[in-house]
């Protein structure tokens, strides 16, 4: 099997103002192989399933992807080098006030001298573009946590809905107690969980940063995080504390490790 070409893009999402006078952008696409590699550009409308897994949907009439015209849509990046990608956001009708989305596919087109050497996995990678029109309100509710232990694992989830016209994520961090020793919800805090100025109390027996999936607008999702369950069994609060949107937002759920 010949593996996929090595190729990185930057930035990994835009946000656009669709109210101003253009709304203009581009993506670089770097090849780190020591090969050429032709690509194809595609743009597609897309949500998340149930899953949070990645699906492309039909186009709408207020889908981004229709208003979206991107150049060079075929090239070929030699090896160490890039290529710039350039778009323009240009809306066929009004936007409605609000979130609308589309991503942007880089596929590589395969060589068909490559392809008589063997079976060859081609890449496919997406940067997702957000454009935003009139009032725009990103909302959302936390309507629980819960957590589980499956062997050495513990899952944490988080039940999340957006109740805006735009997009929510979770940027927030958990941590993990015991709970004689949980602090109380109201002096969790920010931490800093790298480097020298590392500041988790020692009497937290792990902490990190939530996963920061989007959950679009009138939709409903359970974002799942598997950690690495504490070693000393027990009862444990595991904590959350951050930004849910442009709001603050707190939470916890008792585990009993075992």
């Amino acid at each position: 099997i010949i593996p996929p070409a090595q190729i990185s893009a930057s930035p990994a999402r835009i946000t656009l103002d669709l109210d101003g006078p253009s709304a203009n952008g581009s993506i670089r696409l770097q090849n780190l192989g020591d090969k050429p590699v032709s690509v194809r550009t595609q743009v597609s409308n897309f949500r998340l399933d149930e899953e949070n897994r990645l699906e492309e949907i039909p186009p709408t009439p207020q889908s981004l992807d229709q208003w979206i015209v991107i150049n060079p849509v075929d090239f070929t990046i030699p090896a160490g080098q890039q290529q710039v990608v350039r778009f323009s956001v240009r809306p066929r009708t009004r936007p409605a006030p609000g979130e609308h989305r589309a991503m942007v596919f880089f596929e590589e087109v395969p060589d068909p001298a490559a392809i008589e050497e063997g079976v060859r996995v081609n890449f496919r990678m997406g940067v997702a573009i957000y454009g935003l029109a009139g009032e725009t309100v990103s909302r959302g509710q936390l309507h629980g946590l819960e957590a589980r232990q499956a062997g050495d694992v513990i899952e944490l989830a988080a039940d999340i809905e957006s109740l805006g016209n735009a997009l929510v994520r979770l940027e927030a961090q958990y941590s993990i107690w015991p709970r004689e020793q949980f602090p109380g919800e109201a002096n969790i805090r920010q931490y800093t969980l790298t480097g020298q100025q590392r500041n988790v109390p020692e009497t937290a027996v792990a902490a990190g940063p939530t996963p920061s999936t989007p959950v679009f607008p009138e939709t409903r999702r359970t974002i799942r995080f598997p950690r690495e369950k504490p070693q000393l069994p027990g009862d444990d609060i595991i904590a959350i504390h951050g930004k849910l949107g442009e709001e603050a937002v707190t939470g916890t759920v008792t585990l009993t490790i075992r």
